[in-house]
Order: structure tokens, then C-alpha cells, then sequence
């Protein structure tokens, strides 16, 4: 059974960056969900990977600690024993992301609120050198 998972997170972390035997890179993430209900807050924390060019030219130059992205992709567990303890996890195999914005400057990609009277556009879209064969889906 394929459990697929979509959903808000931020960057617990800076992402890593490993490269396989094979050549194909794998970036790991720390993401972070929270969700407030009254005056309490229920907290997530969930690894993450991302294979290949997603990782290598959109996450690695892009996004840092702090960085809030809506993501898709395949929910796993993964079991494994260390000293004799059987040890568990969850995590995430990222298929697809949008950067929303990050923490520290404050921007997001939504709209602004009619409310505010200054208008400020848009900032550029960065360039990059992906070829169709390179984009996962």
C-alpha cells in the first residue's frame, strides 16, 4: 500500500546533500508541521529526502533553515536495530515541492492584502538550467 502525503512544513534545519554510488544525489531535510487548537499546539517533526535534480537545483541553492514549502510525495517507515533495539521512523520521499517563503524575511508567495497600500512587485524568477529529462514528474 502507497501512502501519499501533502502538506505544509518548515525547515527544521539546512538541507544536506550526499551522493549516492550510483551518482544520484540525495538531499536530506528536518521539516517541522504545526497546528494550533485553542490555546494548545500539536507539533510534528518528520525527516525528509529528496533525490536527484529537485534536490540538487531547487532545494540545495534555494532554501535554508526556516524556509516554509508545500511538498507531495510518499510516506515511508522504515525499521532498523541498533544495540540489540528495534528502532522506528517515519519519513517522507519528496515528489514534489512549492517554496512558499521563509521564517526570517517574511515573504510569502501569497497575495497582499488589499489593505496595504503600497504595491511591490513581484521579485524576479531565478533562471535555471533543467533540462525535461531532468524533472521527476
Amino acid at each position: 500500500m502507497l501512502a501519499k502525503i501533502n502538506g505544509v512544513f518548515r525547515l527544521t534545519r539546512d538541507p544536506e546533500i550526499k551522493y549516492l554510488q550510483s551518482g544520484t544525489s540525495l538531499v536530506n531535510l528536518g521539516l517541522v508541521a504545526s497546528e494550533k487548537f485553542k490555546d494548545k499546539e500539536s507539533v510534528c517533526f518528520i525527516d525528509a529526502v529528496v533525490f536527484g535534480a529537485l534536490g540538487e537545483k531547487v532545494v540545495m541553492p534555494y532554501l535554508r533553515k526556516g524556509s516554509q514549502i508545500f511538498i507531495g510525495g510518499k510516506l515511508n517507515f522504515e525499521q532498523w536495530e541498533k544495540d540489540g533495539a528495534k528502532r522506528s521512523k517515519h519519513t517522507i520521499t519528496i515528489e514534489s515541492l512549492e517554496m512558499l517563503g521563509n521564517k526570517e524575511s517574511g515573504q510569502t508567495t501569497q497575495p497582499a492584502a488589499p489593505s496595504q497600500p503600497a504595491y511591490t512587485p513581484p521579485a524576479p524568477i531565478p533562471q535555471m538550467d533543467i533540462t525535461e529529462d531532468e524533472i521527476p514528474f
